[in-house]
């Protein structure tokens, strides 16, 4: 065991999630890009459900900077579908590389034939694949699955490096997972 352990809490978020924010109200911005047929039908399912502002972020692929789909009342937010038997891990990936280490992915899982549990573990193996891989020291993300514009599950998942007391009394924070 090293001297820092990789902690993870996960915890379901969806009674809790955006409480701030009123359902329905809020708007669209699209002057910077506009978003494809299915990233401007899943913003209007989180404006109708949660509320707030979704800023279309213009794409900066040509200077290689990988940059989130939009901002949505300040937290960075990737849009991804996820249909295939690997896609969920391929696109929470690829959300992450885009996001960072804090933000929200909206996985839209409407065309996916795996349950809920099945994919929500899928999605947490991904993260905790991506928190070696991409080498980051703390992550803070929410992931909303979506199935035909219904909200079946909201995930936050947080990762933290601990160093253990160094008096050796081994006590660890709860509730958190070692994962």
């Amino acid at each position: 065991m090293s001297n820092i352990d990789i902690l993870i809490e996960v915890r379901s978020i969806k009674n809790i999630f955006r409480k701030r924010l009123t359902p329905g109200i809020g708007n669209i911005d699209r002057r910077q890009r506009e978003p494809s047929k299915h990233e401007m039908g899943m913003a209007e399912v989180v404006i109708k459900e949660f509320g707030g502002k979704i800023i279309f972020l213009a794409e900066r692929g040509r200077e290689a900077i990988k940059t989130p789909d939009a901002i949505w009342s300040g937290v960075k937010l990737e849009i991804k579908r996820a249909s295939g038997n690997s896609s969920v891990s391929n696109r929470v990936r690829k959300a992450i590389s885009q996001l960072g280490e804090k933000g929200i992915i909206l996985l839209d899982i409407s065309r996916n034939k795996k349950g809920i549990e099945e994919l929500k573990n899928e999605a947490i193996r991904r993260v905790r694949r991506s928190l070696v891989d991409n080498n980051l020291r703390n992550i803070h993300l929410q992931i909303i699955f979506m199935k035909n514009k219904r909200i079946m599950e909201i995930l936050e998942i947080k990762k933290r490096e601990i160093r253990p007391d160094t008096k050796g009394s081994g006590n660890l924070p709860l509730p958190i997972f070692i994962i």
